[in-house]
């Protein structure tokens, strides 16, 4: 009996052992690969190696944009957070205790008050080290802290990501796995679901990492963190101590012409929570946003970030830190711009010594000035569309913008980081004219040498219209044919001449019988009223609309628009790519940034698609008739914008044929928002916002703090008054090279202010080769509809 029984207890013995030595087989033999691969894979590390973003290049292949070599101050997760990671906390505090003298002696209570007390030591030098960060960068503490916090939250976030990536994983795995028979799930054990909270407790790479802090640091704060760093907290990795605080190479943004064409060139920012969350590549891990990447914030910096945005490279290490495998950063393309940086320089530098005419004080006349001045200048080739130069003034340097952002964000009136070019929609003047005048010959409305007479006023339905006059009778009291300086003989002017003499009454006249819908048709085919689709931020200014007047303001405000005032607005890349229009004999081109493409088509609010090429089918002897006109203003005596090819002697400058358009618009007085003590809007009792006007400088009382912001003129009831500066035109007037506009706030008349601008690009144009001077010094040869006219130049 006893026999039997142990028999039976050798051979249960016997079965457990061969399912014993059956999975130990399966574990070791079968399985093998896959748990060794499992292993390696628990204590592979992966580290990512950013790369650096494309070259943006000008149209000479000069940069513009670069990354170059820094430095950045990183930070171990494990400190990062404002809990740190409480068991690294004990572990340094307790390394810290351990070499106190009081160690040895204390029993197991003393050693946890050592640790204790060192730990709040641990927080204390955190806490020197996030203000030494603070100062070292010139940041506030609150900016610190919070990148620390953003940092954070986005680990937070990967992880959870990836605990519900690896848990939905398993779950497939599981659901897609049939059962095993039952000797396989008797021998491996009972098949088990997985759990989500398995995987919410695995920590990821990104919580033993470092995070770039402070990315880009200067060669002097390098010096002093490095100095410091023994000052600091400190973590084992296994084969010794290192710092929480790691100071690793990097690369920055360098804008190597700093502050000229800044806000078209624009800049790269830190990555946003939104940036992340609305990121196309989220699902890449090698072009994903991190949580301290940089991306394009504005200008073509942003409009071209998915081409200049780099692929990272990755790394993999084992426990012991040896590289597994490395896959190479690949750098983002390089793109050719269209813009030329040392015409868009040139073009910025003479905004620093605008001409300026006083008006007379008690018919005095003050000299004329040279003043810094606010403004924009656009240049388009015409050929192609490209835009050679995007100038906006005041600008600021790209390379400092973090640190000068409090006082680029507060200058309300000079408005540093407003993009003039794009984004300020004003009053065209009479650089409108010449539409008006195209749309009414090519309507038939007239013909280009059909005459209309200036005495001085309007006359539309047999009545003298008061408002608005001839300029030249507002502001000499007397009308074309009786000026002294180019007096017309009859005073009957044709199309031509209206434009030459920039006539009020003529085109008030045209836009009469053109109507407001007429205008505004005309004025948005030439690309007013919506955005030209050069691909960055515009305003699309205004054009006249029936719907928004009064009837009884309908005739009037027909008037003014058709002058240029009143309900019509435009920047100046619109009235660029107008005389750009002009010059191509009505051909509209979408203007563009890039040399070896367009813009992005813009999108109207039907969902149709504006083409980047449209024949405006103009009247061409009216194209004629405008081209002299233009050609006339620049060079007759009559002409409005002599000065755009005249120094202050009154002697020619280039030999090239010009055609321009000046306009001067009339300005409002600047104002700005009162604040109390400590920097917020003042309201009144209905909670509306109170502004205060600023009064005009004059030359007998400049305004130091805003020198640009210059009396005119003044009313007729004597209130003073400011104007905005325009010159739009085209050269060479018989070959058209390049379009321009120039727009100087606050500077005046058309002709001095803008046109002096005009003169400086010009000049730069012909050193870079874009214009090449022809013919006679003394003689321009203008075509004329049905002539040739011959201007005799003085020397």
């Amino acid at each position: 009996m006893f026999e039997r029984r142990l028999r039976i207890f050798i051979v249960i013995l016997f079965l457990g052992g061969l399912l014993l030595i059956a999975r130990a087989a399966q574990v070791q033999i079968v399985d093998a690969d896959d748990w060794l691969a499992e292993a390696n894979s628990s204590a592979e590390r992966v580290s990512y190696l950013d790369a650096p973003r494309g070259d943006l290049i000008d149209i000479r292949g000069k940069i513009i944009a670069r990354d170059v070599p820094t430095f950045e101050a990183c930070i171990n997760y494990r400190a990062l957070p404002q809990n740190p990671n409480p068991r690294w906390l004990r572990q340094e505090a307790a390394r810290r205790a351990r070499k106190l003298a009081d160690w040895s002696t204390a029993d197991a209570d003393g050693r946890e008050l050592l640790i204790a007390r060192e730990s709040q030591g641990v927080l204390n030098d955190l806490e020197n080290m996030w203000e030494l960060l603070a100062a070292l960068s010139g940041q506030k503490r609150v900016v610190i802290d919070a990148a620390r916090e953003e940092i954070a939250r986005g680990v937070e976030d990967k992880q959870r990501k990836y605990a519900q990536r690896e848990y939905q994983k398993a779950i497939d795995e599981y659901n897609d796995t049939p059962p095993a028979p039952w000797y396989e799930r008797w021998i491996a054990g009972k098949r088990v679901e997985p759990r989500l909270s398995d995987f919410e407790s695995k920590q990821i790479y990104d919580q033993f990492a470092f995070h770039p802090l402070l990315p880009d640091i200067t060669q002097e704060v390098y010096n002093q963190l490095k100095l410091a760093q023994d000052q600091f907290p400190q973590f084992s990795t296994g084969t010794g101590l290192q710092c929480v605080l790691d100071l690793r190479p990097a690369v920055r943004r360098d804008y190597p012409y700093n502050d000229v064409a800044a806000q078209t060139i624009g800049r790269v920012r830190a990555v946003s929570p939104e940036d992340r969350r609305d990121d196309p590549n989220a699902d890449d891990e090698s072009r994903r946003y991190g949580l301290v990447d940089r991306i394009g914030g504005e200008g073509m910096e942003a409009l071209l970030e998915d081409r200049l945005r780099g692929t990272r490279g990755e790394r993999r290490t084992n426990r012991r830190g040896e590289s597994i495998s490395i896959r190479e950063a690949a750098k983002g393309q390089s793109i050719r711009t269209s813009l030329d940086l040392e015409l868009c320089k040139a073009i910025q530098e003479s905004f620093q010594h605008v001409e300026f005419h006083n008006p007379k004080v008690n018919g005095v006349e003050s000299p004329p000035e040279f003043l810094p001045m606010n403004g924009a200048a656009v240049v388009i080739d015409v050929k192609t569309g490209q835009v050679r130069a995007l100038v906006s003034v005041p600008s600021y340097d790209p390379n400092q913008f973090d640190k000068l952002y409090d006082a680029l964000s507060e200058d309300e009136l000079n408005r540093p980081m407003v993009n003039r070019a794009l984004m300020d929609a004003m009053e065209p003047g009479s650089t409108v004219k010449p539409i008006v005048g195209l749309g009414a010959v090519t309507q038939k409305l007239i013909g280009p040498a059909d005459t209309i007479e200036c005495d001085g006023y309007a006359h539309i339905n047999g009545k003298r219209v008061e408002r608005p006059r001839c300029w030249t009778m507002s502001m000499f009291n007397i009308s074309h044919h009786q000026t002294s300086n180019g007096p017309h003989p009859t005073g009957f002017l044709t199309l031509t001449d209206a434009i030459e003499r920039s006539c009020n009454v003529y085109f008030v006249t045209e836009g009469s019988k053109l109507g407001i819908d007429g205008l505004s048709y005309w004025m948005h085919q030439f690309g007013y009223g919506r955005p030209t689709g050069i691909g960055l931020p515009e305003t699309t200014g205004v054009v006249p609309n029936m719907s928004r007047l009064e009837p009884g303001e309908r005739a009037s405000e027909t008037w003014y628009a058709s002058i240029g005032q009143g309900p019509v607005l435009a920047t100046p890349i619109q009235i660029a790519n107008e005389m750009a229009t002009i010059a191509r004999d009505g051909i509209w081109l979408r203007p563009t940034l890039l040399a070896d493409q367009n813009a992005k088509p813009t999108t109207r609010p039907d969902g149709s698609v504006d083409p980047d090429r449209v024949d405006l089918k103009l009247d061409p002897e009216a194209v004629k008739a405008v081209k002299k006109g233009m050609m006339l203003v620049v060079n007759s005596p009559a002409g409005t914008g002599q000065r755009v090819n005249r120094d202050i002697f009154g002697n020619t400058v280039f030999d090239l044929l010009i055609a321009a358009k000046t306009g001067t618009a009339t300005a409002a007085p600047l104002s700005r928002v009162i604040r109390d003590d400590q920097g917020k809007p003042v309201r009144d009792e209905s909670g509306h916002i109170i502004h205060e006007l600023i009064p005009y400088g004059s030359h007998e009382a400049p305004n130091h703090a805003l020198p640009w912001y210059r009396l005119t003129g003044y009313e007729e009831n004597g209130k003073p008054k400011g104007a905005h500066s325009w010159v739009g035109g085209f050269v060479p007037a018989d070959s058209p090279q390049l379009a321009f506009a120039v727009y100087v706030e606050y500077g005046g008349s058309g002709g001095i202010g803008a046109a002096s601008v005009v003169r400086e690009m010009i000049a730069k144009a012909i050193e870079l080769h874009y214009l090449v001077p022809q013919g006679s010094p003394n003689v321009a040869k203008v075509s004329a509809p049905g002539e040739d006219l011959l201007i005799e130049r003085e020397d």
